[in-house]
């Protein structure tokens, strides 16, 4: 499971993109929910899964939140 920040457009959605293709399963967050459902969808032709978690990451987010998001629908990359 690769967790990537921003993930929804721009940069991060190419990083984003990037991982189902070496069979890893993507969380990423981002404000931008359409985006980011759309984006999500992606990973499911290569037998991969996408997640969205809609978390506005700051200086005081504590580090486990948006990775605790993550977890249960992704679960582990074995």
């Amino acid at each position: 499971m690769v967790l990537v920040t921003g993930g929804a457009n721009g940069i991060g959605s190419t990083i984003a993109r990037s991982f189902p293709t070496k069979q890893a399963h993507v969380c990423f967050c981002d404000t931008d929910a359409s985006a980011g459902q759309a984006l999500a969808k992606e990973p499911r032709p290569l037998g991969r899964r996408g997640v969205v978690a809609s978390h506005r990451l700051t200086a005081l987010t504590p580090s486990g939140q948006p990775a605790a998001g993550c977890r249960a629908p992704l679960g582990s990359n074995k």
